[in-house]
């Protein structure tokens, strides 16, 4: 009989998983397994009166029974009886054919160790089980993903080609990923709600985990219907089919619409559609920052309720040991040369890979493609794998220079010096200061809708957008942000690399932070910067300053940035222009530029330079950050011949007595965190004598500021009741939810077993 199974597609702990169920199932009994690491030549045992009964050792080489079999039994059997086992029985399990003969010789070969050929388990005995029991065939995915029957089955579905071309490629990458628990959890949700919704962060894993759902349900013969919209599902909703639909990122695809109320009313006719029927089953996924913004604007969706009515498990992180899997089945099933995985092993190189905090999916996927790797030495390779670790942006240098046009990359160009992360009317405004700037001084031809249709491109791998209620303007807020912070890494890199690019990015620059951003990211020079200021102060150059800041702040902000490389003049002018309107200002700004022109002045030419210090220290004062900062500014001004304290904090001015008392209300919540006593106090009369200890020294401290002894400060009208019942509610969800121990730490030996073949 032809086996419906490949068992080929099976990893070492795959089997070893596999077997253990079917060895419990087989004898009605509930074996011991261990945790990766040194066996002993144990994987799998049964305790009887605190002593072993029986010992299991399974054996992974798929294949007819050869010479090479033997050598590995032989090694196998020899090591097991260096460890002096006392056992009444022992069990062989292997993914080898084995005929009377082989079973014979195996008895042999063990020396005793096996008492009966009874205890031999071939992989005839596997198959046969398995068709017995497609229970568990169900609970290993990859063994219902090999049958060459359900392939073909689902290969000449007739569905539309779409979904048909989706499928195909799946199947071609079904062995990469791992059983996780999130997979288990999604296929047992899936099964009882009927409806899964799937969350996680671009590169995690999320959309994988529903095509290998989707698959579960494949293989017990369901049409599989890849949509990209609600619309598209409902129009190949057949009633008397079996379907499964997926629709990946629902609440991205259709961005600009989800919030009118026809298309949220659409996704829960749907839902409800789909729970209604017999033969019907949906799996959702979102990126999880849209799915909060959503239910945080939808009145529709957000009465709903997915995650309480149990429909919603959300990708997130993985164990160490699923991600050695994850490494494992990519180097081992992607068609590599072995020597790429047997150099990863014998370096133990995948520890580190596994351990690195950059760990993501899609980058495992990347440094184990064909196109990656050539024909590269395995120095050369793990050099390779260790730079892409330390600079994932680099999985975007090929596409970037090959795949995008001009106008795409000065969009991802733009979008980098707004901090990779912006309104989208924002962006596009300073796209289209970038455009006009290559019209004229590159002499480009601007294609038809420039934006429109670089934005379309680049959501399909390099940006997300995402929307958010507005609620100062009762409006909804369009965002657009790099998809992977490793994007942004990448263009960094790539403008300090290329000057043309970089120049024309400065250049064509409209607002003071997107200069400020270039010269934090240390793609401006200082000496460039002093050029910058002149230029706009002279008034040659345009630019606007933030919502919250005007032109003089903005420019002694790039003078202060550029470590005072400009001209002293144009300094001292900003800062007393600043200094004579008396206005809220940025402190450390002012403060910062008065200690570099102290330098330079002094009483005897401080007026002949336009500067009144006494006014100095009342602009200074009227922008103090913290309560510290009010000290400093005495005792400095002392230096000065001024007494603070009696020109301006004994008969304060409205706008002092303001400013003192937003620094003391941050002065006294900063003291409540700080408190021991006050954040470890769960009962009403615990916080409230907490609080009284808190506030009498906070009180202590203003005695240079009398006049606000007698305020009420918020920060002391605290509902100790409210306070009590949220602490005992946080405490709860600590002790009920704890981390999963699949997340728990594991050692380098549990790592080096998963590599072991």
């Amino acid at each position: 009989m032809k086996s419906m199974f490949n068992f080929e597609n099976l990893s070492p702990q795959d089997f070893e998983e596999l077997c253990s169920d079917i060895i419990c199932k087989h004898l009605n009994l509930d074996f011991e397994r261990f945790k990766p690491g040194k066996d002993k030549g144990i994987d799998l045992r049964l305790l009887e009166n605190n002593a072993i009964n029986t010992i299991v050792q399974i054996k992974h080489q798929p294949g007819s029974y050869t010479s090479n079999h033997k050598s590995t039994l032989t090694k196998e059997f020899k090591s097991f009886k260096s460890h002096n086992h006392l056992f009444e029985r022992y069990i062989l399990i292997t993914s080898a054919g084995l005929s009377g003969v082989n079973k014979e010789e195996i008895l042999k070969i063990s020396d005793g160790i096996i008492k009966s050929a009874v205890d031999i388990w071939g992989i005839a005995f596997i198959e046969d089980f398995l068709r017995r029991n497609p229970e568990i065939v169900r609970q290993h995915y990859k063994l219902w993903l090999s049958s060459v029957e359900i392939i073909d089955s689902v290969l000449h579905q007739k569905v539309y080609g779409k979904s048909e071309g989706y499928l195909s490629e799946l199947l071609k990458r079904k062995n990469w990923f791992v059983q996780t628990w999130s997979l288990h959890e999604g296929i047992k949700i899936l099964k009882q709600r009927k409806v899964l919704l799937i969350l996680g962060d671009p590169g995690v894993g999320k959309t994988f985990h529903a095509e290998l759902i989707c698959l579960s349900l494949i293989a017990e013969k369901y049409e599989f219907i890849y949509a990209e919209s609600i619309d598209e599902a409902e129009d190949v909703f057949i009633k008397e089919k079996k379907q499964v639909f997926f629709i990946d990122d629902f609440m991205g695809a259709n961005f600009l619409d989800l919030f009118k109320e026809n298309t949220e009313n659409k996704i829960i006719r749907f839902i409800d559609r789909i729970k209604s029927a017999e033969n019907k089953y949906v799996v959702l996924c979102s990126r999880t920052t849209i799915y909060n913004s959503t239910i945080q604007r939808s009145i529709h969706l957000g009465n709903k309720k997915l995650e309480n009515k149990g429909l919603l498990i959300e990708v997130t992180k993985y164990s160490d040991i699923e991600k050695a899997k994850i490494l494992y089945n990519h180097l081992v099933y992607r068609d590599l040369d072995r020597k790429y995985f047997e150099t990863v092993r014998d370096s133990k190189f995948y520890l580190k890979i596994v351990r690195h905090k950059n760990f993501n999916p899609r980058l495992i996927e990347f440094i184990t493609s064909l196109e990656l790797i050539e024909d590269k030495q395995s120095e050369e390779y793990l050099r390779l794998i260790e730079y892409y670790l330390e600079n994932p942006g680099e999985i975007w240098s090929s596409a970037y220079e090959n795949q995008l046009s001009d106008e795409s990359r000065w969009l991802l160009q733009t979008l980098f010096t707004l901090q990779g992360n912006c309104e989208e009317n924002l962006l596009q405004e300073c796209f289209d200061a970038r455009l006009k700037y290559e019209i004229k001084n590159s002499n480009h031809v601007p294609s038809t809708s420039p934006y429109e249709n670089s934005i379309k491109i680049l959501l399909n791998g390099y940006l997300t957008r995402e929307i958010s209620d507005n609620w100062r303007y009762d409006s909804l807020r369009t965002e657009v942000s790099f998809r992977n912070p490793s994007v942004s890494d990448f263009l960094s890199k790539y403008l300090l690399e290329n000057h043309y690019p970089l120049k024309n990015t400065i250049s064509s620059a409209i607002y003071f932070f997107q200069i400020k951003y270039l010269i934090i990211s240390k793609l401006i020079l200082k000496s460039e910067i002093s050029h910058m200021v002149l230029s706009i102060f002279h008034g040659k150059k345009t630019m606007i300053p933030g919502t919250k800041s005007t032109l003089e702040e903005e420019l002694l902000s790039l003078i202060v940035m550029s470590e005072f490389d400009a001209e002293f003049e144009v300094t001292l002018n900003i800062f007393t222009s600043m200094i004579s309107k008396k206005k809220k200002a940025d402190f450390k700004l002012l403060n910062t530029t008065f200690k570099y022109l102290v330098n330079y002045i002094n009483n005897d030419n401080s007026k002949e330079l336009g500067l009144d210090f006494k006014n100095i220290f009342y602009v200074l004062l009227l922008n103090v950050p913290n309560f510290q900062t009010i000290h400093a500014l005495i005792k400095k001004a002392e230096s000065f011949d001024i007494d603070l304290t009696k020109e301006f904090l004994k008969q304060p001015t409205e706008e002092i007595d303001l400013a003192c008392y937003k620094v003391c209300e941050a002065e006294a919540d900063s003291m409540l965190s700080e408190d021991d006593d006050y954040q470890n106090a769960f009962s009403p009369d615990d916080i409230a004598t907490a609080v009284a200890s808190v506030e009498e020294r906070f009180y202590d401290k203003l005695s240079v500021i009398k006049f606000l002894s007698d305020s009420e400060f918020d920060a002391f009208n605290i509902d100790y009741e409210e306070v009590a019942m949220e602490r005992r509610d946080s405490r709860y969800e600590e002790e009920y939810n704890p981390e999963p121990e699949g997340l728990m730490e594991v050692s380098d030996e549990q790592i080096s077993h998963v590599f072991s073949d």
